[in-house]
């Protein structure tokens, strides 16, 4: 075999071994030697956590990891009996230095993280507490900064050598997210004086909790921010304070299956000898409530201070112990009272009390990375499954316990001023490389990209809809590629109401969400979600909470995008500036998004977050002027765009009104249901040249168009005259008598419609004159004939005069005023009447 086919085979097997552990490999493995990073299982696209390195010569191996959930991997080509020794030796080596080599990238994240971290913390002012998390939360800021340029509270992280490594962005909301690639786990933040050797320190998961907790009883407090990190913040604090009283501040996560937060601390106290303190909420609990900020805005400071001092005095309410005395390195507590020696766990033989499965789980989420790695494959096989099922079923805790911290990726502001022209042009440029569309279509997402940065300046959200006729039309590549440059991109291709609002609520993103087509079609409450959604002022719901049903309301203020085949809801695409593809054609050709160059997106994103920034109220304050041809809604949903345009300046404010024109002038116009009806309508009375129409002949040329809805309106049968009727009530339109020749019956006539067209319909050629002859009041009489017509009627007076008391009749104009006289031919009953011809 080549050294090509060889390469070839260790790839897919190596790709097969990636996929046993949980990875969706890369669609191209390469066994060159080299360090390859690609987006790991619980990564969004482009955060690439995941990581690999593979050999394929005479001695085939390879190592895998991930960074976020702790998964660590190898990889032999050959059984391990047989390797000779001399291979083994290699592939060890090889082994080694892919995983010092993933070490290394690490620890170079780590150290860009850190020092833009620093960056951050140096530029910002001390928070105050009029900040509103701190408000919301009814805590103070102790030590706390503010970043304004994105109205985020700052909370510091740092290393066990005491050196800041990380920040922690809490949004106004209560949106939680760390800097980019910074170091996390073992980290911590102190406030509150210094912890004294033999005095109190508490540790809990987030700052509020401990800024409540410090408040209600003065002893310093320590943030792990979140409950995998209890556990290695606890050792760091027990080593430099080895006879000081620690407190565990638990979370009681009671909703969430193991109850991690309670779980965690108790293992953490149990392993430092510490005490946990839990918040007793009595039973008028609130569904939601679990940490002590939640049991201070409950029931006071005071509640706070006692549970902390009943655990302090060994007070235990929970079942099971709670305190343990401090153990010696040889002993690692369980999270449940089972125990295990590390002497054994070292040897990766480990002798575990009877625990349940969960209980195990949640401890081995708990250890770090070596110790894990040595005791996985006996646990997978005393728990009787899979080393990888078992992985991922430990980085499935691991992640609900870190919660959202790495979720979205926290994007460095291009160092320079960034020329907004420039700027869009640029962004048009790479969408038209990675897409086929118009260069309307480009520019349009170009500039709504850009706005997605500014949400906090714009006062209407329009949607984005991504529409076409077929599969393979690039919709979800135009998607995928707004992703990557949109702020805070959280993409789904599907998902239901309430998890709308609460997304939204928690972390303020920009919701992309795909193969709306599927889902969307009849979700009636999914499409209120999202039109409710559309200016600042309206755009929340009311929804109640907790077992008290305590309304509450949930903000639905942020871009979003939707891509789907076939039209969406009109109330939807009403909202929306909305994007067709087409399918390309064998000559186009565009790269492919996967090959992109490694840091496009990145400096785009960065140079955004440049200009946003610094134009930022310079778009708040813009008041564009916006062409005429655009519908009121049309205008809405453009007027932030035509704001960045403006500021962006250069030929950008041309560029975006041709976009405008071009996506939704008039003649793109969305209508709905009501309007179309009205269209059919005027142009039945156009064709015919008619200004009366009995409602049967309206209803039989209604349903003359196949490709109308109105065939099949009636569950598959033509519309009836009382669906068309309760339809054009909604106008103010109803059915009366109307004569037509010889003949009486329901019908229209067409200055009926005149206001509706007028207002619901774009302009049309001049309609036909008015007819002179009118219904006359009086019944069972005789009748007299037309026989002429005015062309000019606006300016004369009907030459039909009243009837006579004694006479019960629809009398016909014999006369037609002065400014030109035509005799009717003759009269048929055909259902409607016209001038000049033949009825």
């Amino acid at each position: 075999m080549n050294d090509h086919g060889h390469d070839r085979d260790a790839e897919m097997a190596f790709a097969a071994v990636l996929a046993e552990h949980g990875f969706t490999a890369p669609e191209e493995i390469v066994a060159d030697g080299k360090f390859h990073r690609f987006d790991g299982p619980d990564d969004r696209r482009g955060q690439r956590n995941a990581w690999y390195v593979l050999h394929a010569d005479s001695v085939p191996a390879g190592a895998f990891g991930d960074w976020k959930n702790g998964t660590t991997g190898k990889w032999h080509g050959q059984p391990e009996k047989a390797l000779t020794k001399a291979d083994r030796k290699v592939a060890s080596e090889r082994i080694k230095a892919a995983h010092a080599a993933a070490d290394a990238e690490r620890a170079r994240q780590h150290a860009s993280a850190a020092a833009s971290a620093r960056r951050i913390w140096a530029r910002s002012r001390d928070a105050d507490a009029n900040n509103g998390y701190c408000r919301r939360k009814g805590v103070k800021p102790y030590g706390l900064k503010v970043d304004d340029r994105r109205d985020v509270l700052l909370v510091p992280l740092y290393s066990a050598a005491g050196e800041l490594a990380n920040v922690q962005f809490i949004y106004p909301t209560g949106g939680k997210r760390f800097k980019a690639g910074g170091e996390v786990a073992g980290c911590s933040y102190c406030f509150g004086g210094e912890p004294h050797e033999d005095g109190v320190v508490m540790i809990g998961e987030g700052y509020a909790t401990c800024a409540s907790a410090y408040a209600s009883s003065g002893y310093p407090a320590v943030v792990a921010f979140n409950a995998g990190n209890l556990l290695p913040v606890a050792r760091t604090w027990r080593a430099k304070l080895p006879h000081a009283k620690i407190v565990m501040l638990a979370d009681d996560d009671h909703r969430t299956q193991g109850n991690p937060g309670l779980t965690k601390a108790q293992a953490a106290a149990r392993a430092v000898g510490g005490v946990v303190a839990v918040p007793d909420f009595g039973e008028d609990r609130a569904d939601d409530a679990s940490d002590f900020n939640d049991l201070q805005r409950h029931a006071g400071i005071a509640a706070v201070r006692e549970r902390i001092e009943t655990a302090l005095d060994g007070v235990i309410d929970l079942s099971g112990p709670q305190t343990a005395p401090a153990m010696d390195s040889a002993t690692v507590s369980r999270a449940d009272g089972c125990a295990e020696s590390a002497d054994a766990a070292s040897d990766g033989n480990v002798a575990y009390d009877a625990c349940d499965d969960e209980a195990a789980i949640a401890l081995l989420a708990t250890m770090d990375l070596m110790q894990y790695d040595r005791v996985r494959r006996a646990e997978a096989k005393r728990l009787g499954v899979q080393a990888s099922t078992l992985d991922r079923l430990v980085a499935a805790v691991r992640e609900r316990a870190g919660g959202d911290a790495d979720l979205f990726a926290e994007v460095e502001p291009w160092p320079e001023p960034v020329d907004g022209a420039a700027l869009l042009d640029e962004i048009a440029t790479t969408i038209r490389s990675f897409v086929v569309c118009d260069v309307q279509t480009a520019h349009a997402a170009a500039l709504w990209i850009v706005m997605t940065w500014l949400m906090d300046a714009v006062n209407v959200a329009p949607l984005l809809v991504i529409t076409s006729p077929e599969m393979r039309c690039g919709k979800s590549q135009l998607l995928a590629l707004i992703g990557r440059l949109v702020y805070r991109c959280l993409t789904a291709g599907n998902i239901s109401p309430p998890a709308v609002f609460r997304t939204i609520e928690k972390f303020a993103p920009t919701l992309l969400l795909d193969e709306c087509d599927t889902f969307m079609r009849e979700n009636e409450e999914m499409r209120g979600l999202l039109n409710c959604g559309h200016t600042r002022d309206s755009a929340f719901v009311i929804r109640t909470v907790g077992d008290d049903f305590t309304p509450r309301r949930f903000s639905l203020w942020g871009a979003k995008a939707l891509a789907g085949i076939g039209k969406l809801a009109n109330t939807l695409t009403d909202r929306a500036i909305v994007l067709p593809m087409r399918r390309k054609l064998p000559h186009e050709r565009v790269e492919k998004l996967r090959h992109a160059g490694e840091n496009l997106f990145d400096t785009l994103s960065a140079k955004i977050a440049r200009w946003t920034d610094d134009n930022r109220e310079a778009v708040r304050a813009a008041r564009p002027a916006l062409p005429e041809a655009l519908n009121d809604r049309a205008a809405d949903n453009w007027e932030p765009l035509f704001q960045i345009a403006g500021v962006a300046g250069g030929a950008w404010p041309q560029i975006a009104q041709r976009a405008a024109l071009h996506l939704s002038g008039e003649g793109g116009e969305v209508q709905g249901i009501g309007g179309e009806l009205l269209a059919a309508i005027r142009a039945v009375f156009d064709t015919l040249k008619a200004q009366r129409i009995f409602m049967a002949r309206l209803l039989d040329e209604l349903c003359r168009d196949e490709e109308a809805p109105w065939a099949t309106w009636n569950k598959g049968h033509a519309v009836t005259a009382r669906q068309l009727g309760r339809m054009l009530a909604a106008y103010g339109i109803s059915s009366k008598p109307v004569r037509i020749d010889n003949a009486v019956a329901k019908g229209y006539e067409r200055e009926q419609f005149a206001d509706a067209f007028a207002r619901y319909l774009c302009s049309s050629p001049e309609s036909p004159v008015s007819s002179v002859t009118r219904l006359q009041p009086n019944t069972g009489g005789g009748l007299s004939v037309t026989e002429g017509i005015f062309e000019a009627s606006e300016k004369n007076a009907s030459v039909t005069p009243k009837p006579l008391l004694d006479k019960a009749c629809n009398r016909v104009t014999d006369g037609t005023g002065e400014e030109s006289r035509k005799v009717t031919g003759g009269a048929t009953a055909k259902g409607i009447d016209r001038e000049g011809g033949e009825l």
